[in-house]
């Protein structure tokens, strides 16, 4: 094997990030694209604005209440359980909202939907570490130091 390709990351490292990366920032979109229409949202559901508004404080609130949580979750289950059951709840807790009858339904839903995202975040985090720990890790030696640094944030 020769330097060059030693040197390349193994494509099984791109997609890994990749789906992590697509995941972080669908939460990221859905934590801040609701505020670009709370007034509709509050025409539509027949809602005052000030009621409307824990739409977002409601999401922020309970995802910001979960993130103590996320390494201890990690150590638990996995990283990759818990990635997949948090994109899986987070799809279906996206689908609740846009089936929202009422302003109070949409608060609820907004409410189960805050905490899967919080947990990818960390997620997202710890996928470089736990494939740079394995015993054959696909990226190569020159690359590692930024994944390492990972450690210090995130655990597998």
């Amino acid at each position: 094997m020769s330097a060059t390709q030693r040197d390349q990351l193994d494509p099984l490292v791109w997609k890994i990030t990749a789906v992590a990366v697509l995941g972080s920032l669908l939460a990221q979109l859905d934590a801040t694209i609701v505020n670009v229409s709370l007034s509709g949202l509050a025409q539509d559901l027949h809602a005052t604005l000030p009621d409307i508004q824990w739409v977002t404080s409601g999401y922020l609130l309970a995802l910001t209440l979960v993130l103590p949580l996320n390494s201890w979750l990690i150590d638990r289950i996995g990283g990759k359980a818990l990635y997949l059951w948090c994109f899986s709840s987070f799809t279906l807790s996206s689908l609740l909202c846009g089936l929202a009858w009422s302003a109070d339904a949409l608060i609820g839903f907004r409410l189960l939907q805050g905490p899967t995202s919080a947990t990818r975040y960390d997620t997202l985090l710890a996928t470089p570490r736990c494939t740079v720990h394995r015993s054959t890790s696909p990226i190569p030696e020159a690359h590692r130091d930024g994944a390492k640094e990972v450690n210090a944030v995130a655990k597998c």
